[in-house]
């Protein structure tokens, strides 16, 4: 008994050292700005349907070309350009808090950046939220079909819960993650939904436990956890670097996943996974 305790602190330890290290150094990926100049996409929209320029579509727009086309085909040339201009400009956004004064995020309150269709099983990622000025980020999943519902798990102190997925656009930077196979996603959803709402939350999942898919229930989890559980439970790991604890940005550098789009973060580390 001593044994656990006396490691359950040390751990404790551990991550307020690595808290207190990245707030000395001020670590600041809060918004990406692109270092080149904004070009309209008006007059190559009309040829996209025929060549599609797909490193053009990614750098002015931050959309993979699968969305772009998906836009053009349903009509949405007004979005598209809308996303084209907003890529560009720096938001005003605002910093509030989610547990106090412990989390906060921060969102947009102009310039707020259009999200691609969301899909059942889509993945959604940001860094603009932070506990002691660590910018660990947050994740959620997608788990209806009209993409509109989310599970995430927020904070300390709260539960895994369904909410709004419209949200996420007023975030100065996010990610959408989508599993190419359509069936894997789907079954990732369902079982987010039937299993990990009103979950408690506990920084801590993972460290002993990582994988509860075969347990009654789903003790504890938190935002990135939840999310590897979901496909975890259905075979997939998304866990890029395979570690006892899974962050927003193990997940979101995971091979098993394509960009649909990219707004506010650098997408060097993702050029090559976006999807066609």
């Amino acid at each position: 008994m001593n044994i656990l305790k006396y490691k359950k602190t040390l751990v404790l330890v551990v991550i307020l050292i690595i808290f207190i290290i990245r707030h000395i150094i001020n670590i600041n990926t809060s918004f990406y700005l692109p270092d080149y100049n904004y070009m309209s996409l008006k007059n190559d929209i009309s040829l996209m349907g025929k060549e599609i320029d797909y490193k053009k579509i990614i750098k002015y727009t931050g959309l993979s070309p699968f969305a772009a086309k998906e836009m053009i085909n349903n009509g949405d040339v007004e979005k598209l350009l809308k996303i084209n201009k907003t890529y560009f400009q720096t938001p005003d956004f605002e910093k509030t808090y989610i547990a106090f004064p412990i989390t906060a995020q921060e969102q947009n309150t102009v310039s707020i950046m259009p999200m691609a269709s969301l899909k059942k099983g889509d993945i959604l990622i940001t860094y603009n939220t932070h506990t002691f000025e660590w910018r660990h980020g947050h994740a959620a999943i997608v788990v209806d079909d009209s993409g509109e519902v989310i599970l995430e798990h927020m904070a300390i102190g709260q539960t895994s819960v369904l909410s709004s997925s419209s949200k996420w656009s007023k975030y100065p930077g996010f990610i959408i993650l989508r599993h190419p196979d359509e069936e894997t996603a789907r079954r990732a959803a369902e079982y987010a939904y039937d299993n990990l709402v009103d979950i408690p939350y506990n920084i801590f999942a993972g460290l002993t436990d990582k994988d509860m898919s075969d347990d009654v229930s789903v003790a504890s989890s938190h935002c990135s956890h939840i999310v590897w559980q979901a496909y975890k439970a259905v075979g997939c790991d998304l866990d890029s670097n395979r570690g006892s604890v899974v962050t927003p940005e193990d997940i979101a550098l995971s091979d098993e996943l394509r960009v649909v789009q990219i707004y506010g973060i650098n997408p060097e580390k993702y050029k090559d996974r976006f999807l066609y």
